[in-house]
């Protein structure tokens, strides 16, 4: 049976599409419905339309009980016949299907907190080095003689040299003044004035031989054929060329004695602005000059 607001919104529709479709200007139970225009018989179409299908939707929602007693799905425990009332249970049975209270349980929490304990108790195992352990003698202890690779230190350092044009520049190049092999040997530091005490001038001379072709482009033969002031005035270019710097061993190695020579009147022309006067001097003198003036 449909509820009584389910039978109020049919009548309610019904009366709205009665206007709606008849226009009005009806009695129902001496109610007088006036007539209605267009706009508002559409009005109550539309609006009876909507009471009735909620109405009916109603209905529908309410004749099915299935939906609002049993939820869908869950399947429905089977009852027990009504003329047959269920049997008590004896207490034996209970005894029987119900386990003694007093059972022990399995023991298994025991397990679990074992290892939980043995891990915490439990040694680390000695994975790392310990500290003390010595370490191998990989490095070279410092007891370890170093070999003497190196130069001893017993070794004679030469002095450095002077500064060009310095007083002590101008003593060890005196020995130039000379003009003689034995001059030009210490002054060129190829030899100690010790050394050639009581040495031959044959045997000075051919090591200044020696000294002037091991330092310039010529042969010894070529030396050999100069005589003793000659070849002395030669040496002293050398010795005072190299003491001013004027060109390095490599330089000179490259160059000839004139060579040596054109180059050293060059730079005592721009000292001295003497021009082609130096053409006409000899070695000796050259360097007798070149010791006079400032460097």
């Amino acid at each position: 049976m449909p509820s009584t607001n389910e039978g109020l919104l049919l009548a309610i529709g019904a009366i709205f599409l009665l206007i709606g479709i008849l226009g009005g200007g009806f009695e129902i139970s001496a109610i007088k419905i006036p007539s209605a225009g267009k706009y508002p018989r559409i009005f109550s179409v539309g609006l009876g339309t909507l009471f009735v299908a909620i109405a009916v939707v109603r209905l529908f929602s309410l004749g099915t009980p299935s939906l609002t007693t049993q939820p869908t799905g869950i399947p429905v425990p089977p009852t027990l016949p009504s003329e047959q009332p269920a049997a008590i249970p004896s207490r034996a049975s209970i005894d029987t299907a119900i386990p003694p209270i007093n059972t022990l349980a399995p023991p298994t929490m025991p397990t679990v907190l074992l290892p939980i304990a043995t891990l915490t108790d439990a040694p680390v195992p000695p994975t790392l080095t310990p500290t003390n352990t010595p370490v191998p003698p990989t490095l070279t202890s410092t007891n370890t003689p170093i070999p003497p690779t190196l130069t001893s230190t017993n070794t004679p350092v030469p002095p450095p040299e002077p500064p060009v044009g310095s007083q002590e520049w101008r003593q060890q190049l005196e020995p130039l003044n000379e003009g003689t092999i034995t001059g030009v040997l210490i002054a060129g530091k190829f030899r100690t004035q010790s050394d050639l005490v009581g040495m031959p001038i044959d045997d000075q001379r051919n090591i200044l031989i020696v000294e002037l072709a091991g330092r310039t482009n010529q042969p010894g033969g070529y030396f050999q054929s100069l005589d003793n002031d000659t070849l002395a005035g030669v040496g002293a270019l050398l010795v005072f060329f190299r003491a001013a710097k004027i060109r390095n061993d490599q330089d000179i190695k490259n160059m000839s004695d004139d060579g040596i020579r054109n180059t050293f009147i060059v730079e005592l022309d721009a000292r001295t602005h003497l021009g082609n006067k130096l053409q006409g001097m000899s070695n000796i003198e050259l360097v007798r000059l070149a010791l006079s003036i400032q460097w």
